[in-house]
């Protein structure tokens, strides 16, 4: 009876936690991005994807990335929960960009309880991860493609056992660029993907559309402000959901962001610094949290 209780729990507990992104169905935290730049625009970023976290986004815009570079994410929730990313990626002007990313969520410990009972019959950990080998490239001037071989990896360990799940999945994206100031794009992910429980159960990873567009709406030579609005469905969903995000530039050196998550704001800041042999970036995204309290990102890459 607990057993099948860790069970319910591994299908309940994300929705729940995961409620403010309309998500819900297995591992809901792999639809949820990655990168404070991102979380800063609302996730508003299917279109304006161009560095190391392209691949959670919209893998084609990996076709934008060139050298080498490294990027990692710490993400503060409430409720003890944690979620993080780290990934690198290398690319080649006009050949291509191949990238491997991991992405890493903890509900924390969680109560378990086999019926309705004001005290918790045990204790358990989540852990959900997900592993992203991904590549993009140019189809033309002015159109590029990209996509993601995904394996999944959810793991519930407690007092009356260890219960282990896992899957693969994939991704595929466009991004058109339409002139030097506007970009479209679009992504589908998951479209037939499970994890698969010991013992034959699986829990159904919804299929999920985005797609957006971005657009510089004002620059100098120092300053620019762009913007993007991107529109998503999925099996789970019951109304499309929409997010809306601007980011200014300063010098292409200071940044500060604000958008909409289905009308929930979201707001950060970043800043970029040329070195003799890398470029580093610093970037920082809040939101409400709407189980509890503030969630927030801390983003640290390096491209060399």
């Amino acid at each position: 009876m607990r057993a099948a209780a860790l069970v319910v729990w591994s299908v309940l507990a994300p929705v729940a936690v995961w409620a403010d992104e309309g998500a819900g169905g297995a591992l809901p935290f792999a639809r949820y991005g990655a990168g404070a730049r991102a979380m800063g625009m609302a996730g508003a970023f299917v279109a304006a994807a161009d560095d190391g976290t392209a691949p959670v986004w919209n893998p084609a815009g990996l076709a934008q990335v060139s050298g080498l570079s490294f990027g990692s994410q710490y993400g503060s929730l409430s409720m003890d929960r944690q979620f993080h990313h780290v990934g690198m990626a290398y690319g080649v002007p006009e050949v291509g960009a191949v990238a491997l990313s991991y992405v890493y969520f903890s509900a924390g410990t969680l109560e378990a309880r086999a019926g309705n009972t004001l005290d918790p019959d045990s204790y358990f950990s989540d852990r959900e991860s997900v592993l992203l080998v991904s590549f993009g490239t140019k189809a033309s001037e002015t159109l590029s493609w990209g996509a993601n071989v995904k394996v999944y990896t959810h793991k519930l360990a407690g007092d009356v056992g260890t219960f282990v799940g896992g899957g693969v999945g994939f991704d595929v994206g466009v991004l058109v660029r339409h002139s030097e100031d506007w970009t479209s794009g679009a992504v589908l992910l998951d479209p037939y993907s499970s994890v698969a429980w010991k013992g034959g159960a699986a829990d159904l990873i919804p299929a999920t559309l985005r797609a957006g567009s971005a657009k510089r709406l004002w620059s100098t030579d120092n300053q620019r402000i762009s913007a993007e609005a991107d529109l998503e469905v999925n099996t789970w969903l019951q109304d499309p959901r929409w997010r809306i995000g601007a980011e200014y530039a300063w010098r292409d050196a200071l940044f500060a962001r604000a958008g909409l998550l289905y009308f929930t704001p979201t707001m950060g800041f970043g800043v970029r610094q040329k070195f003799s042999f890398f470029t580093g970036r610093l970037d920082y995204a809040a939101a409400p949290d709407r189980v509890d309290g503030w969630q927030h990102r801390f983003s640290l890459s390096i491209e060399l």
